[in-house]
């Protein structure tokens, strides 16, 4: 938000000059070199967080700096001398839930012109092109109090009645960017006999626009439901200065001193006179609530003792309405323009934060450091993430979203237990809606990245978790897994050995299971991965209990992903994997004798899988036969 430096004086007087707000409104402060007089060309550029809608404004951008340094607050002059005619115009809020309150003024004999050249400068300087008086005011007054209003020509208005309202099906409305907009039942719109004039909170239709010849103008303000607000500004495609603060949230109690400061300025620069008290529709009164604030809990939060009566002059300066109960609390009412003070915690941020965070004292924690956590669940993923980098993966970090249709290219049977997905209630994307079941679509989105990039071999890995829905439990079970992908570099030299992608994985696999001390693995064909190539894909079980698979990725699913590379890859159940480690080591002597080795050569069907040999080999119980391993194929 931009700031005119010159304005700002407006409301506080400034002791110190251009130098001293920078230093408040910045952390540190800012080194200001060549500035001289009273800064009237000056322009502060000012960045808001989304919870304080109350400093979108220079008055409370004003507030904020007479709170730090203990200036006056000097509030706007919204003096008003109203006729005791009827303002001869009604509202009705419809829809209560969306519009709390509406109030609005009518001002008759306004005479539409440019604005004076002081207001025409400072809204230039804010950002703001100056249309006409009237625009100008309704402006003026949003940059300065920060509530957005609308100027409506009466004349255009048909009938006696402002209906604030849910659109009806099919509706259009042309607003003033000239844009015809086709508007849903869930829209809120402010009406009239003959449909809507207006897209609540976001923009005012062009069948009631002020032009030259108006006279008399209706001025609204109004509080609307920021939700509402947001959906309407984001469907339609249209965002302004209006529904930028109304969707995060205005002060319904401050759009009374809006609405009269801007009567007061229309009377003031347009002339004309004001009819009637003021127009209110009331619906949903809001009712703030109290909060305890205990010095003990002060001193808890801030870890140093800061006097209940530092803070007390604190939330005052910030215009809470404090009471002192005992010695050791206070008794706190939020202003209506801080939505963000809720709890207590809420009213120590506060106080710190004029306080000064430089001058929280700093000391070292008391006690020993702890210790650092060795062995465990977390020292068996830090051991296998090295294991596998030592093989020469890279390890990659996905979300754990997916895209549930990637399952259907996987071609999981209708009763996979990868199909009962946790289906996510705001997804960031709509691709992402559900949490992933398991870690090979990321896996294989990263190795199409990868070869798009032009990597001439790719060997990735990844260790998380995957999550399945838990009919015992209303949270999902969790279980972590190890996926990699492999795809052989093209590049071939003369030290390049013509390894499988299969068997080279494979390898990897054998020499993991070896280094964190489970049993040998058993590979056996299988077929119950329907996204592997048949014949080119194996179940790895340890002991009898399945722990995962490998094989090479059919051509359907590796065209669906983009690659155009035969890919080779895994998933392990390491939490499988992790129960059976062997606890306890057992020392054995060395032999006293050479080792002899063997190198037997068997004729076997084509069908027989070399599990079933080593198994074989296995069951013989020889104690003579320490090791034993296939190493070649013919």
């Amino acid at each position: 938000m931009r700031i005119p430096f010159d304005w700002l004086g407006d409301y506080v007087d400034i002791d110190g000059g251009l130098e001293v707000v920078c230093t408040s409104l910045t952390q540190v402060g800012l080194e200001i070199e060549g500035v001289e007089g009273t800064g009237a060309d000056a322009v502060l550029e000012v960045n808001v967080t989304p919870n304080r809608p109350d400093c979108l404004n220079l008055f409370g951008i004003a507030r904020e700096l007479s709170a730090v340094h203990g200036w006056t607050l000097k509030t706007p002059d919204t003096s008003i001398q109203f006729s005791d005619e009827e303002p001869g115009v009604c509202v009705e809020i419809v829809d209560a839930e969306l519009c709390h309150r509406y109030a609005a003024r009518l001002v008759e004999g306004v005479r539409v012109g440019p604005s004076p050249p002081w207001m025409a400068r400072r809204l230039e300087q804010a950002g703001v092109r100056p249309i006409n008086n009237v625009v100008d005011i309704t402006n003026y007054v949003l940059m300065e109090l920060g509530h957005p209003m609308h100027a409506f020509d009466r004349e255009r208005i048909s009938g006696h009645k402002i209906l604030v309202a849910p659109a009806s099906a099919g509706e259009k409305l042309t607003t003033l960017d000239g844009v015809e907009r086709k508007l849903e039942t869930h829209h809120l719109t402010i009406r009239d006999d003959s449909g809507p004039i207006a897209l609540a909170g976001v923009m005012g239709g062009l069948n009631t626009e002020v032009r030259d010849d108006t006279s008399s103008v209706l001025l609204e303000s109004a509080w609307f439901f920021p939700a509402s607000i947001r959906r309407t500004s984001r469907e339609t495609g249209l965002s302004s200065e209006s529904s930028y603060r109304f969707e995060r949230g205005t002060d319904i109690e401050g759009l009374v001193l809006a609405l009269d400061r801007a009567t007061h300025l229309l009377v003031s620069l347009g002339g004309g006179r004001v009819l009637g008290p003021r127009i209110d529709a009331y619906a949903k009164r809001f009712s703030p609530s109290g909060i305890v604030l205990e010095a003990d809990r002060v001193r808890s939060l801030l870890g140093f003792e800061l006097p209940l009566e530092t803070v007390h002059d604190i939330l005052e300066r910030l215009s809470f309405k404090v009471e002192k109960g005992d010695d050791t609390a206070l008794s706190v009412v939020p202003p209506t323009f801080r939505r963000d003070v809720a709890r207590d915690t809420d009213l120590v941020e506060e106080a710190a934060r004029i306080h000064g965070y430089d001058k929280i004292p700093s000391r070292l924690p008391g006690g020993a450091p702890p210790a650092p956590q060795t062995g465990g669940t977390r020292g068996f993923v830090k051991d296998v993430k090295a294991l596998v980098r030592t093989a020469g993966f890279s390890e990659v970090v996905n979300f754990s979203f997916m895209n549930p249709e990637f399952l259907d290219t996987l071609g999981l049977a209708s009763d996979d237990a990868r199909r009962d997905v946790v289906s996510l209630v705001n997804p960031l994307r709509k691709e992402e809606g559900v949490l992933r079941t398991t870690l090979i679509p990321g896996l294989l989105e990263n190795v199409s990245l990868n070869m798009r990039r032009g990597a001439s071999g790719v060997r990735l890995f990844e260790v998380s978790k995957v999550f399945r829905k838990n009919t015992e439990s209303p949270f999902p079970s969790e279980r972590l897994k190890l996926a990699a992908a492999l795809i052989p570099s093209a590049a071939k030299d003369l030290y390049s050995c013509n390894v499988p992608a299969f068997s080279e994985l494979k390898g990897v696999l054998d020499s993991l299971f070896l280094k964190l001390k489970t049993n040998r693995p058993s590979f056996e064909p299988s077929l119950r991965q329907p996204f592997l190539i048949s014949g080119q894909a194996a179940e790895i079980t340890v002991d009898g209990h399945p722990v995962g698979f490998i094989g090479n990725v059919t051509g359907e699913v590796l065209e669906a992903s983009d690659i155009d590379r035969e890919v080779t890859v895994c998933e392990i159940d390491l939490d499988r994997v992790y129960q059976l480690q062997s606890r306890t080591i057992h020392f054995r002597p060395l032999s006293r004798y050479p080792f002899m080795e063997r190198d037997i050569s068997l004729t076997v069907p084509y069908e027989m899988s070399s599990a079933s040999i080593t198994k074989a080999i296995d069951e013989l119980g020889e104690p003579l036969i320490v090791f034993h391993r296939v190493f070649d194929l013919y």
